[in-house]
C-alpha cells in the first residue's frame, strides 16, 4: 500500500482553479465498481480536493460509508471520556 500511496498527488491550494476539471460528485464511483476495499479507498483518495478556507460539505466534497460509523463512534466516545477525564481531574484539583 506504501507504493501506491506515493503515486497520488492530492492538490489543496485551489481545486477548482480550472472550470475544465471534474468535482468530486462527477468522478465519485459507487463502491460496487471495486473489487477491494482498498482500491475503492484509493479512488477516493484520488478525486478528493478538499477546500483549505471553506467548509467541506457531505455528499459534495466526500461521502460517508456505513463501514466509517464504527471508527466514527469509538473516536467519538475516546473524546468524550477523555475529555471527562481532563474536567475530573481539574475538578478535584479545585475541590482540595
Amino acid at each position: 500500500m506504501s507504493s501506491t500511496l506515493e503515486s497520488i498527488h492530492v492538490t489543496t491550494d485551489n481545486p477548482q482553479a480550472n472550470g475544465d476539471e471534474l468535482t468530486y460528485e462527477q468522478q465519485h464511483k459507487p463502491r460496487s465498481e471495486f473489487t477491494s476495499r482498498e482500491q475503492y479507498l484509493e479512488h477516493e483518495l484520488q478525486i478528493m480536493a478538499p477546500k483549505r478556507w471553506r467548509p467541506n460539505l457531505p455528499f459534495k466534497d466526500y461521502r460517508f460509508e456505513i463501514e466509517d460509523t464504527i471508527p466514527a463512534m469509538a473516536a467519538t466516545i475516546g473524546k468524550v471520556v477523555m475529555v471527562g477525564a481532563i474536567a475530573a481531574t481539574f475538578a478535584g484539583a479545585l475541590a482540595q
